[in-house]
């Protein structure tokens, strides 16, 4: 035993001799000095691996001595990829740790082990219980944790595991919009990468900007360092589609001898509501009351001076996707002071919540009359309130409704639970009907009107308690 620890020392000083310098990096980016060394000669190569293996009949032969490695390099550097060289303690091991790259832990979460009273390191074993080292210029060996040369202090040990990169971000997003993704404890050198419905729109320090461009349900941005994927992030990606039309309602109304006519959406990330007047001389700005209480109703005030000409007044909603193709009538206005008639898509659904009979209820549609389209046929732009939310200036022809007798014949109510199935459905004439929803359980539904004028219905939310 005594000349295999001659010998150890011996090709520890001859070492610094012949070494020439390589410089290695943490995954952080840390410089590490590390040296190249010449190999010794077959014959010791040999003879020092057979000296370990029957010295320590306790450990496995993994590979044969060598001068090329030693037990920090083989841990902390070659196990990770890096070239063949020679790690000492000193003076930079600690910078794979003190930087950040390796974090200290528990010994089952272990991927690394530094025995720090003994100037030695090894590695977690795919067997069971075993660790793997390098016990200097000797063999390469697999051990238990406190098995081995008494000069490494075995008992005293530290655990480190790799601190992974973690990408955080949006869990979604929508179709032709903007994402933020920010990865923590980066690796030196990475790039970021995404999956092809993604864009990469931009880059500063740790985050990146990417665009959704398709419309996959599920899209991926990662990054990658020296060719590999390191770190992954998955994300949903919303096929965001413009509000329908039957998505939202609009009414009309009187206020101080004027006009008022507010409408919500249905729809969600609703940013905007945009008015038009198909008539001559009508205005619309802010309505007087308070909006901060609602989010998704926007109110407007419609005024005419001098009062001339009647009017068609339609809305339709924005969100990140678009307008939606269709403008909801709110109502038709006559510049002598009352409504014509309100839109066919004024609908009430009440008592919500219900316990049993559910009122259905529409308000009056009529036809324009003749003179009416006449004198509508000329659009006007909106004057708008800045401070109000945005009111965009469009030019729409006149529309011609449906005649009330052809409603009459065409209306219908359905109604689904939060599983897609229909519980109820029927059809109905007039402007009122009724559901009875006494024996349906507590719950949320989704009322769907078929208002004879539309193909497609408008929509109700409906909750049921008893």
């Amino acid at each position: 035993m005594k000349r295999i620890f001659f010998v150890f020392i011996l090709y520890g000083l001859t070492f610094a001799v012949n070494a020439q310098t390589v410089y290695l990096y943490t995954p952080k980016g840390s410089q590490v000095y590390a040296f190249q060394r010449a190999e010794m000669s077959a014959s010791d190569i040999s003879y020092y691996t057979l000296q370990y293996r029957n010295a320590y009949p306790q450990a496995t032969v993994l590979a044969n001595a060598t001068n090329t490695y030693n037990c920090h390099s083989y841990a902390w550097n070659i196990k990770e990829g890096g070239v063949t060289c020679w790690l000492n303690q000193s003076p930079d091991l600690h910078k794979y740790w003190d930087d950040g790259s390796y974090i200290e832990t528990t010994e089952n979460q272990a991927e690394k082990i530094f025995y720090y009273n003994g100037d030695h390191s090894a590695v977690k074993s795919s067997v069971s219980g075993k660790y793997e080292s390098k016990w200097g210029a000797m063999p390469l060996m697999r051990h238990s944790p406190e098995y081995g040369p008494s000069g490494y202090n075995m008992p005293y040990r530290r655990y480190y595991r790799r601190n992974p990169p973690v990408i955080s971000g949006a869990s979604s997003v929508c179709f032709n919009n903007n994402a933020t993704f920010t990865v923590h404890n980066p690796p030196a050198g990475y790039i970021w990468i995404s999956s092809s419905n993604l864009t990469k729109v931009s880059t500063s320090g740790n985050t990146a900007t990417f665009k959704a461009k398709g419309s996959s349900s599920q899209g991926w941005v990662a990054i990658k360092a020296g060719g590999t994927e390191i770190a992954k992030f998955n994300t949903a990606l919303n096929v965001c589609q413009p509000p329908e039309h039957s998505d939202f309602i609009a009414v009309a109304g009187t206020f101080s001898n004027e006009y008022w006519a507010e409408a919500t959406c249905l729809s969600n990330a609703i940013d905007c509501y945009e008015w038009i007047t198909v008539g001559s001389g009508w205005s619309i700005t802010q309505h007087p009351m308070s909006m901060s209480d609602m989010p998704y109703m926007y109110k407007i005030r419609i005024t005419q001076s001098p009062p001339s000409y009647d009017a068609i007044l339609k809305v339709r909603a924005h969100n990140s996707a678009g307008w939606s193709e269709e403008w909801t009538p709110a109502a038709y206005i006559s510049y002598n002071g009352s409504l014509i008639g309100t839109s066919y898509r004024s609908l009430s659904a009440s008592p919500n919540p219900v316990s049993d009979i559910l009122n259905i209820e529409f308000a009056a549609v009529e036809t324009v009359s003749q003179t009416h389209e006449a004198a509508l046929a000329e659009p006007v732009e909106i004057q708008s309130d800045q401070s109000a939310v945005p009111l965009k200036t469009r030019v729409l022809q006149t529309e011609t409704s449906a005649t009330k007798a052809e409603v009459l014949q065409k209306r219908e109510a359905k109604l689904y639970n939060q599983s897609g199935s229909q519980v109820r459905s029927m059809t109905f004439t007039g402007d009122k009907t009724q559901l009875n929803v006494s024996d349906l359980p507590a719950g949320i539904y989704y009322l769907h009107i078929y208002d004879g004028v539309n193909d497609k219905p408008e929509i109700r939310q409906i909750i049921v308690q008893h």
